[in-house]
């Protein structure tokens, strides 16, 4: 079974990234959707003053998650696809309680949406899809609140020289030897200095040799100033379907005041992102 998490906060970020997970998911013959919301804070079940407005607020959250999942969609026009749909909620921290979630109950995706603008607390501490990203186990996919979902039959993969990405290989290769989608692994060159040789020799003995060869591929160097803008510009040539490339993990908190580089290029290029992890011993 192919498991996917959608994190649900109400906002039209949310029913962009459903939307995406519900069409997407029918590619693969047996997924599960499952959506998640978190509820800030948490309680004390031996506290009883606040056991019962705390579980007052879970029961309106999942009555709020099956409005959400079935009938927000008819108001707007949407046909979904038919899909079984679980739902839960959560207390805590929501970026933290997410990867909790999905790596207690082992997802292979957590498909989840992203916009333009944070409140405050946002830019000083990080999103939900930022702390997301330094803490997932398993592969994430951003959906721009304004990106529509269209079969991925192209798929950019950027990668440079000093990522390590064995163990995104692995996740990949899970995701598209169902999807079978045309990928390009790219490297943006903006030093004449750069060596790719170890990536490239990883990415042909995964492609090719751990594993029997069902989708197309091709390595290809590319030149540009800024790398952003390099791949933005491939992506949109080639009419990329999804933007993949490897989040190099440098501790969670030593980064959590920066804006992270895959949620920028999420929302700036309002193309899907799916970020893996590299691995850490």
């Amino acid at each position: 079974m192919f498991r996917i998490l959608v994190p649900v906060d109400f906002y039209e970020t949310s029913f962009s990234a459903f939307n995406y997970a519900a069409n997407f998911s029918k590619i693969f013959p047996d997924a599960q959707v499952s959506l998640l919301h978190v509820i800030n804070g948490s309680f004390n079940t031996n506290d009883v003053v606040n056991f019962d407005p705390m579980m007052a607020r879970k029961d309106a959250a999942l009555a709020r998650l099956s409005y959400f999942h079935e009938e927000y969609p008819k108001e707007l026009g949407i046909d979904l696809p038919k899909i079984t749909v679980k739902k839960e909620v959560r207390f805590g921290i929501p970026g933290f309680t997410i990867t909790d979630y999905a790596q207690s109950n082992h997802f292979d995706l957590i498909i989840m949406g992203t916009r333009d603008q944070h409140n405050l607390f946002d830019k000083m501490l990080g999103s939900a899809s930022t702390i997301a990203i330094r803490t997932a186990a398993c592969p994430i996919l951003l959906i721009h609140e304004h990106a529509k979902y269209n079969t991925p039959e192209k798929i950019v993969f950027a990668f440079d020289e000093k990522s390590d990405i064995e163990n995104a290989l692995e996740h990949y290769w899970k995701i598209n030897s169902v999807v079978k989608a045309k990928t390009d692994f790219i490297h943006v060159n903006t030093n004449k200095q750069s060596k790719i040789k170890d990536q490239a020799a990883e990415i042909i003995d995964e492609m090719l040799e751990e594993h029997e060869a069902v989708f197309s591929f091709e390595i290809k160097t590319i030149t540009g100033k800024k790398v952003q803008s390099a791949l933005r510009d491939y992506c949109l040539f080639e009419k990329s379907d999804i933007l993949a490339m490897t989040h190099r993990k440098e501790g969670v908190f030593s980064n959590l005041f920066r804006r992270h580089q895959s949620v920028k290029m999420a929302q700036e290029f309002h193309l899907p992102v799916l970020i893996f992890q590299e691995q850490v011993d």
